[in-house]
């Protein structure tokens, strides 16, 4: 089953990683959210971006070494 933790869930929903949400239910981004057996995985128009894993210390984003050369219309900024 393609899940991720309670933990995982409340950050992309309310916590630090909100700011990947809101980018995501932005439409005119074109971003998909994908959820993946521990990781959440970010697409651009059918690119895998990149994806974010749960630590014992926190969450790291890993950009995917596929991700072409992509000329999009925003940046992902973290404003917290």
């Amino acid at each position: 089953m393609r899940s991720i933790s309670d933990e995982f869930q409340s950050e992309l929903h309310s916590g630090t990683l909100k700011w990947v949400t809101d980018a995501v239910k932005d439409r005119t981004n074109n971003l998909i959210l994908c959820f993946r057996d521990g990781y959440v995985n970010v697409y651009y128009k059918s690119h895998s971006l990149f994806k974010i894993t749960q630590h014992q210390r926190g969450y790291r984003l890993s950009l995917t070494s596929a991700t072409p050369d992509i000329r999009s219309p925003w940046r992902l900024q973290n404003p917290g």
